[in-house]
């Protein structure tokens, strides 16, 4: 059962998680953005220049169901 015997968390909140009978944690992101800073970097590299070694883009982690543990009293 989840989350009571394992968590389920998502790198990418992606539209397919809203077909599952509960919520699963995601990470948001801008997906576009990380896809051009990606193809800057490989193209850089192909063309002998010095990619930028370490860029943090934004991010929100949304808290679902699927890693929210119930409390136990006693």
């Amino acid at each position: 059962q989840i989350p009571k015997d394992i968590c389920i968390a998502s790198f990418y909140n992606s539209h397919i998680l809203k077909g599952y009978p509960f919520k699963i944690t995601a990470i948001n992101f801008d997906e576009v953005k990380l896809g051009e800073v990606a193809c800057k970097s490989l193209l850089d590299r192909l063309n002998h220049e010095d990619p930028v070694k370490r860029l943090l883009l934004g991010y929100e982690i949304s808290i679902q169901e699927s890693t929210k543990k119930e409390r136990r009293h006693g």
